[in-house]
């Protein structure tokens, strides 16, 4: 069985705003459209506020730095396995 994950093959995204409704006018609300396509060819696609957008951001970056520090300091098999595990709960979780 093979338990890696797939990859990010490519990205896609668009910044769409809603100028007017029929019942508001001038609404303004900038969304963000992302398109993922994976390794297996799974296609994933978002639609996020600009406020979800800046939490995903900055929680990226953050889990980037997170791993380089792992990776100085040569953390163990077991921790990174279990690192994964509960990213991929999260993950089933959200």
């Amino acid at each position: 069985m093979d338990d890696e994950l797939p990859t990010l093959a490519s990205a896609r995204w668009r910044v769409d705003v809603t100028i007017t409704t029929s019942i508001m006018q001038k609404v303004f609300t900038p969304v963000v459209l992302l398109r993922l396509e994976l390794s297996n060819g799974e296609i994933k696609t978002f639609e996020v506020s600009q406020a979800q957008l800046h939490l995903l951001r900055y929680s990226l970056a953050k889990m980037l730095k997170d791993a380089h520090y792992f990776e100085k300091k040569a953390a163990p098999p077991s921790l990174l396995k279990k690192m994964n595990e509960r990213l991929v709960k999260n993950d089933k979780a959200a």
